[in-house]
C-alpha cells in the first residue's frame, strides 16, 4: 500500500514536503472518526472502485441512488440482477411502508370523493 502512494505522488509531481504539508492539513482539519472511516475504505479496494463509479455517474443518476439510500437509511438493502440486464436495489421494509402509505392515500381520496358526492 505504501508503495502505491509513493508512485502516485511521484507521477503527479508532489514532492515529500508538499505531501507532508497536505497530509498534516487533512489530519488537522478532519474529524478523527472521518479519518478512521477513510482508512477503512482504503482497506477495501472494491469499495473504492464503487465510490469512484458513483462519483463518475451523471448527477441525475447519482441523485436517484442517494435518494434511495436516504429513504432506506438503516434498513437492509438487497441487490439482485433482474433478467440479467438490470440491477435492482430493494429495501423490503421500505416497500411495505410505501404500500401502507399508498393505501392510506387511496382511503383519503375515497373519503374526499364521497364527501364531494354527498
Amino acid at each position: 500500500m505504501h508503495r502505491r502512494a509513493k508512485s502516485r505522488s511521484a507521477e503527479q509531481g508532489i514532492n515529500r514536503t508538499e505531501l507532508k504539508r497536505v497530509l498534516e492539513h487533512i489530519v488537522s482539519s478532519t474529524p478523527p472518526s472521518d479519518l478512521f472511516e477513510l482508512y477503512y475504505w482504503v482497506q477495501e479496494p472494491s469499495l473504492l472502485k464503487i465510490i469512484r463509479q458513483l462519483a463518475a455517474m451523471p448527477d441525475e443518476d447519482r441523485e436517484a441512488i442517494e435518494s434511495f439510500f436516504a429513504l432506506a437509511q438503516d434498513l437492509a438493502v438487497v441487490a439482485r440482477w433482474d433478467r440479467g440486464d438490470r440491477l435492482v436495489l430493494e429495501a423490503k421494509q421500505l416497500r411495505e411502508t410505501f404500500s401502507r402509505l399508498q393505501c392510506s392515500v387511496e382511503d383519503d381520496d375515497l373519503e374526499s370523493t364521497e364527501r364531494k358526492l354527498n
